[in-house]
């Protein structure tokens, strides 16, 4: 989760995971997203320099609590733990304002993770995937 816009006043992530779709058409996505030049999907002035883990999930909390329209995070490692918890139990609280969710996970860092992990967040509305170039996506 390295490239983030802010929207509506200060919340809000709007990430490059924008192009990815639980479909049969991810791996199309994937590819596009491969090709992107860096720079080219954020549309930002400045940036924070976040210089450790705390820094980091603090600031993305933040942005998840803020949105107010759509929050998609693409991630290669997401494992249960005290963090992850609650990351999960802020992504429910959006979906259930109405905001759109989506989080993709790579299926080979995030193998400990369940797919009933995310549970609470489809039934809230939101969507969750693992993508694996080895296994087939979804």
């Amino acid at each position: 989760m390295q490239h983030a816009r802010r929207h509506c006043g200060g919340g809000g992530l709007h990430r490059i995971a924008r192009l990815f779709d639980p479909d049969r058409q991810i791996k199309s996505r994937l590819r596009q997203l491969i090709r992107q030049p860096p720079g080219s999907y954020s549309q930002a002035q400045a940036a924070d320099v976040l210089t450790n883990g705390a820094e980091f999930y603090e600031a993305e909390l933040e942005a998840i609590r803020g949105s107010c329209r759509s929050v998609h995070i693409e991630t290669f490692i997401f494992h249960p733990s005290a963090i992850a918890d609650r990351f999960v139990a802020e992504l429910v609280e959006c979906a259930r304002r109405g905001v759109s969710v989506r989080v993709v996970v790579d299926a080979i860092g995030s193998f400990p993770t369940p797919d009933s992990y995310f549970d609470a967040l489809r039934q809230a509305g939101g969507e969750s995937v693992g993508i694996s170039p080895f296994a087939g996506t979804p």
